[in-house]
Order: structure tokens, then sequence, then C-alpha cells
């Protein structure tokens, strides 16, 4: 999925069309939870921008990650770094961000942050 879909900051594009849609957004939550918590058991923090599709795409990241075992813990609109500091303070076991940043309001993207609050290494999308 990795070079497929990310870019340079995550996942971006048309909401609904491939790569940005609720399938995506459940199966990379699904992704990531095996990855960084194999377990279950954890909070993962999930925050959003504005834009109006945000909600749909968090709710798929939240059955992906229920679904897991994990608890997601919906922080609402939120800057990008706030999402990236409390995982890490919180000792999350992962984040994820809802936005497409500066790209057109009919655009959404997934940004993932590591337990560390860092954006995910090249080798961890592969």
């Amino acid at each position: 999925m990795a070079r497929q879909f990310f870019g340079t900051d995550g996942i971006r594009g048309r909401v609904n069309q491939k790569p940005m849609t609720v399938e995506t957004a459940l199966r990379l939550s699904i992704a990531a939870a095996r990855t960084f918590s194999p377990d279950g058991g954890r909070d993962v923090i999930i925050g959003r921008d504005t834009r109006r599709s945000g909600e749909m795409i968090e709710a798929a990241i939240v059955a992906g990650l229920s679904s897991m075992g994990l608890t997601p813990v919906c922080v609402g609109v939120v800057p990008t770094p706030a999402v990236a500091l409390l995982t890490r303070e919180t000792g999350a076991a992962f984040g994820v961000m809802v936005t497409a940043s500066h790209n057109k309001f009919q655009d959404n993207g997934l940004k993932l942050f590591s337990p560390e609050g860092v954006k995910f290494t090249d080798e961890i999308e592969e």
C-alpha cells in the first residue's frame, strides 16, 4: 500500500476517490493497529481539520481501530502538531491526523504518527 498511496507526508487525494476512500481509512487503521499494537488495548489519538469529510473518515478510522481492540481517542478539530504531541505525551500506540493541509477543500488525507509523535518512516509505510 505504501509507495502506491503514501506521498511525502501521508496519503492525500480527492475524497471518495482512490486512494482517499473510507475503505482506505478503515484498512489503514487496521494495518497501523497490527503494526503498533498487535495485542490491542492501547489508545490511539485521532484529530482532524475542518473539512466536512473529516467526520466520515474519522468514523472509518474509529471502526478499524475498535475492531482491533484499540481505544480511539478523538480529540476533534486540532492543528496537526497537537496530534503528534498528544500521541507522544500520552503514550498512545500511534496517532492519526485527518487533513489535507493546504490542499483543496474537496481533498482530504491521513497523516500517521509513531508512538514518539513523529511521522512514520518510509520503511514502516512500506
